[in-house]
């Protein structure tokens, strides 16, 4: 017989050998139940390391996103609030139905603060809330210097019930002190009414 031959009879031999073994294996359910342990074990230990460091990147990643969330929303706290840097709220304003803010902030500003501030420098609007009571307004002047014009003529407000206060970006109002307002005012100037 030729060796080629004999090879192939031998092949086919183990396979027939290989089949009977699993089938017998298979048909007894102890030795199932053994096998099917010893293949999840050594899959479990190969698989426990690449678990172990996807792990620990997915908690990398969270760290890494928390520290992104919270500079982000610093960065988007600085934005709003140099938004607001010319930004002033005025309390106190008595209201007129068809009233013109931008004319009412000017007047007041031309006759009392001796500063001539064109409507055309500012754009304001009273801001939202009942209207039995005097809503605020909320004056965004072209320039800052305007805006510290105006703030900076407080004493001449002696003797009026307005209210000036820097419009500061909620997340940021309560976190500056007076120190830190380069004018002195802290966040608010109250002018209280003499009568």
């Amino acid at each position: 017989m030729p060796s080629n031959e004999r090879i192939t009879r031998s092949t086919i031999d183990d396979d027939v050998l290989i089949k009977k073994v699993i089938e017998k294996v298979l048909s007894s359910d102890i030795l199932r139940k053994e096998l099917l342990s010893k293949i999840r074990s050594e899959i479990i230990a190969e698989y426990k390391e690449e678990l172990q460091a996807l792990n620990e990147k997915v908690v990398q990643l969270e760290a890494n996103l928390a520290a992104s969330r919270n500079e982000m929303k610093k960065h988007t706290d600085e934005l709003e609030q140099y938004s607001r840097r010319n930004n002033v709220r005025i309390f106190g304003v008595p209201e007129d139905r068809n009233e013109n803010t931008g004319t009412v902030v000017s007047n007041f500003c031309k006759e009392k603060l001796h500063l001539d501030i064109s409507p055309q420098l500012m754009d304001c609007h009273r801001l939202p809330g009942k209207e039995s009571l005097h809503r605020p307004i909320i004056v965004k002047f072209v320039s800052h210097a305007t805006k510290l014009a105006v703030l900076s003529k407080k004493k001449e407000l002696k003797g009026f019930i307005w209210i000036f206060h820097r419009n500061l970006w909620t997340a940021i109002d309560y976190q500056i002190s007076p120190q830190e307002d380069g004018l002195g005012f802290g966040n608010k100037i109250w002018i209280q009414s003499n009568a």
